[in-house]
């Protein structure tokens, strides 16, 4: 009875440290997500307010591009 008893405690001593480990690294995870979560709103806030200006500057870019080619498209005289 006595080593059972014996085997029953370390059993339990074991399944207490996994259970902490267990613990420590799922917080661990969970701080290191949350962080994540932090530095890719961040990006994605930077990035939102950069995007209207790179569009805007892209479509600029398109315009005159298309004025271009329908400049040289159109005979000379024409307009």
């Amino acid at each position: 009875m006595e080593r059972a008893a014996d085997w029953t405690a370390e059993k339990a001593g074991e399944a207490a440290d996994w259970a902490s480990e267990a613990a420590h690294d799922t917080a661990e995870w969970a701080s290191e997500s949350a962080h994540d979560v932090a530095d890719w709103a961040v990006e994605t806030a930077e990035g939102v307010e950069d995007w209207p200006n790179e569009t805007a500057d892209d479509i600029r870019e398109g315009w005159n591009f298309l004025q271009n080619r329908a400049a040289k498209a159109v005979p000379e005289g024409w307009l």
